[in-house]
């Protein structure tokens, strides 16, 4: 939900069970895995068990403190013993830590400030650590039309792949448009995203099969931009509940190139 509604106590908690079926759980394309020194023509395909328990505590009125933790557990129902990767190599969690605020500056204008920090894991092994700060303007037009306005500064760190650690920003726009209730409406959502990665030269020197020194100059980018186009509806069905469908796409420009260069020494 947009808007953070207050418990009838000053501490909450959420407990999400379920599950979803993972047509390609590596995303390494069609040819993702290998058996032995072969290449296996067929993604990792796999369905997983997903749960989810949010905890919060309201301070103050207008100061919320929230921790989320997040399991993605696959079943292991296509992995095969010959295999060097299964869909257990790739068993995800995810913890993340969140400082929530918000300041009514009028009737009609809200200020909220949102950080995030995130620790992801994934195969038992550290993934990302990620830190997010979001401003953002909430401007309540009339009972039908609420829109916001937000900005995010963040940070991400990959302890195995230096490469891809990066500074981002971006900016966003979402539309709500209310029907007959508070639980049904129609949401709009623009957002833009640049990530200015690390992407070092990496450079490797040494002697081919035939003894003729080279040297190797490549550099895989992940300094990117991403607009991201969102539509969603959501309509009740009953004590209180709700059913939300959407849909995302997005589209991503990788700003710098991949590179590659070879030298070779050689004499005659």
């Amino acid at each position: 939900e947009w808007l953070r509604k207050h418990p009838a106590q000053p501490y909450y908690l959420q407990f999400r069970l379920g599950s979803e079926y993972d047509s390609n759980v590596n995303y390494g394309g069609l040819i993702g895995n290998q058996v032995g020194t072969r290449a296996v023509n067929n993604s990792i395909q796999d369905g997983t068990l997903v749960l989810n328990l949010v905890g919060g505590y309201h301070f103050l009125d207008f100061f919320e403190a929230r921790y989320a933790y997040l399991l993605n557990l696959n079943w292991g129902l296509n992995d095969q013993p010959q295999r060097s990767l299964n869909s257990y190599d790739y068993n995800f969690q995810s913890h993340e830590l969140s400082l929530l605020s918000r300041f009514p500056l009028s009737e009609i204008y809200q200020l909220d400030l949102d950080y995030d920090l995130n620790w992801q894991i994934v195969a038992g092994r550290n993934y990302l650590l990620a830190h997010h700060l979001k401003p953002q303007l909430v401007i309540f037009e009339n009972e039908r039309l609420v829109s916001q306005a937000y900005l995010t500064l963040g940070m991400d760190i990959y302890p195995e792949e230096a490469e891809k650690n990066n500074f981002n920003h971006g900016l966003g726009f979402e539309q709500f448009i209310y029907l007959w209730d508070k639980q049904s409406w129609i949401r709009l959502s623009y957002g833009f995203l640049s990530i200015a990665a690390n992407d070092p030269i990496n450079i490797k020197q040494g002697i081919d099969a035939r003894g003729t020194p080279f040297e190797q100059e490549f550099r895989f980018a992940n300094s990117r931009a991403q607009n991201t186009l969102g539509l969603s509806f959501s309509i009740p069905l009953w004590l209180e509940s709700q059913i939300i469908i959407g849909t995302r796409f997005s589209f991503i420009e990788y700003t710098k190139p991949d590179l590659f260069k070879v030298f070779v020494l050689r004499t005659h």
